[in-house]
């Protein structure tokens, strides 16, 4: 019976751990049951959402707003940089351009890469893996 306990426990604790293998800031726009599919029948989809959480932007600090035309920029607020989770926002990358936004309260600007650019490092990505 103690036999039988444990592997009931282990079983538990081992289903719960390889359920959590996504970033859980996924679910501001996936819901579990997706992610659970992505993990089980899709892995490449769930790397390359995992891969564009940290990916497919760069918040840059002291860029010469010039080069940028720094007062044509849109302005975004965000609450913590360190923090940022592209899918709590309300931006969306285009298909070939790169886009600019100047973080209020701040001389940075978060750089949003374009879909094709995001799919190349993601590609270029896997082959280091």
């Amino acid at each position: 019976m103690k036999y039988f306990l444990l592997i009931a426990c282990v079983s538990v604790a081992i289903s719960s751990y390889s359920q959590s293998e996504f970033d859980q800031r996924l679910t501001a726009k996936f819901s579990e049951e997706q992610l659970q599919d992505y993990r089980q029948n899709h892995p490449a989809v769930l790397a390359y959402w995992n891969f564009y959480l940290e990916n497919s932007y760069e918040i840059a600090s002291n860029l010469p707003m010039e080069k940028l035309n720094g007062n044509d920029l849109p302005t975004i607020k965000l609450r913590n940089p360190d923090k940022f989770n592209i899918f709590e926002s309300d931006l969306h990358p285009d298909g070939y351009s790169t886009k600019y936004f100047r973080i209020k309260g701040s001389n940075d600007v978060l750089i949003l890469f374009s879909k094709s650019e995001i799919a190349e490092r993601f590609n270029a990505h896997r082959k280091t893996l």
